[in-house]
């Protein structure tokens, strides 16, 4: 809609169902916006924008292969899908011209995040940079309602995401043009190293470079004087970079859940035993997805289908722990303790007023309604009989609580005594 865009900035936000945004997610969104584009006469930038993304719904609950896989993703995200500019992942944000220009998200391809910003880029020919919004947002983690489920689960899930990337990179390799060529060649490479190396090699590179296999003479480096290295022991030192690195996503998670006001009961124990565990999680890993991508290569294109992340078991306790504050029959609200809000809200918008009474609607009641296409239609009002939607009384994210805002509009084309919403 030409007048829309001309007099409003639009930006489009994808999720799943099992996303939980904060309360300021759209304000933070709004500001970030405005500052890449503070005129609305110029063409907007094609960027993408991505929250951090945690799992940390009753993720205490989950098996250890589970948590260990949610606190990997979100430091990946951190430190290589934005930082490296690869793509998106489940919730971010972009502008509505962007998909005009080059097309919405498709959710027939495996992962849709993935193609959609390599199309992005071989229609724009241009970057489209995954940018960081600097707020968190959780997502539901891969759910079963059995240890064997989550097992299938977890298994199937991989094979999705390393074989929904092959198909994202062939997609990239058959329709780039060549412009921006060191952009593009930079994905290329960052892209490779990521997927097919890190994710899907990397567990297995480690394994058998520490096996001392009797017919290989291993030379010895030296280093100093008094000091030798023997690459015999490099898979010593790859398991103390891994135990590190793992300690890292550790520690990020341990913040991270303080910062969202979280609550999670796993002990320090548990905590040890799942650091522990990660670099044979990380083996199997990358076990499941070296397979997945032979089987790729000979299955072809039926193979890459979007095989949806089962939530049956969202609420269930499959990892033997307590249940947690915020676990709660499927389809309820988590009851979670309410704070004081003590952030700052968006300049457009007002939420001071008292929450709106739905008795004020009555038969003679009008809802002004929005229908792309002729300009009396679309300002038209139609007459309301029935409440459309409810709103939760509150809306929490972790112990964070804020009563749910409802604002009114009237329309200058209201009627005496008639109400416009």
């Amino acid at each position: 809609n030409n007048d829309l865009l001309a007099t409003n900035s639009v930006t489009l936000t994808t999720c799943d169902t099992d996303s939980l945004f904060h309360p300021n997610y759209f304000v933070i969104l709004e500001q970030v916006y405005c500052a890449a584009n503070p005129s609305l006469s110029l063409p907007p930038q094609m960027v993408v924008w991505q929250p951090p993304l945690f799992y940390n719904w009753d993720l205490d609950q989950r098996p250890f292969f589970n948590r260990i896989t949610g606190l990997m993703r979100s430091m990946m995200m951190l430190g290589g899908l934005i930082s490296y500019n690869l793509n998106p992942m489940s919730i971010f944000s972009y502008p509505l011209e962007l998909g005009l220009k080059a097309g919405f998200i498709n959710p027939r391809y495996g992962v849709d995040d993935i193609i959609a910003k390599v199309r992005w880029m071989c229609c724009t020919n241009e970057q489209v940079p995954v940018l960081l919004l600097p707020v968190p947002v959780i997502s539901g983690p891969t759910i079963g309602t059995s240890f064997i489920n989550e097992v299938e689960e977890w298994s199937r899930q991989i094979r999705r995401w390393i074989v929904g990337s092959s198909e994202s990179f062939h997609y990239f390799v058959t329709h780039f043009k060549g412009q921006p060529f060191f952009s593009g060649a930079q994905w290329f490479f960052m892209f490779f190293m990521y997927y097919a190396v890190l994710l899907c090699s990397a567990g297995l590179f480690s394994l058998f470079a520490g096996l001392p296999f009797p017919w290989v003479n291993y030379p010895t480096l030296k280093i100093t004087d008094s000091f030798t290295f023997s690459l015999k022991s490099i898979g010593i030192f790859a398991l103390v970079v891994q135990y590190a690195v793992f300690a890292v996503a550790f520690y990020i998670d341990r913040r991270a859940i303080k910062m969202m006001t979280i609550t999670e009961h796993i002990s320090i124990f548990r905590n040890i035993g799942h650091w522990i565990l990660s670099p044979p999680t990380l083996l199997v890993y990358s076990i499941i997805a070296f397979y997945a991508i032979i089987k790729f290569v000979f299955v072809g294109k039926k193979m890459a289908r979007h095989d949806m992340a089962a939530k049956d078991g969202l609420g269930s306790v499959t990892a033997g722990g307590p249940v947690s504050a915020a676990a709660a029959p499927v389809g309820e609200a988590a009851p979670l303790p309410h704070m004081k809000p003590a952030r700052s809200r968006s300049a457009s918008m007002s939420t001071d007023s008292a929450s709106f009474d739905v008795k004020e609607l009555g038969n003679q009641a009008k809802v002004k309604t929005f229908v792309a296409g002729d300009a009396d239609i679309r300002n038209s009002t139609a007459p309301v009989g029935e409440l459309l939607c409810h709103l939760p009384d509150r809306f929490s994210f972790g112990a964070y609580s804020v009563e749910t805002a409802s604002i009114r509009y009237r329309s200058n084309r209201s009627q005496a005594g008639s109400n416009q919403v």
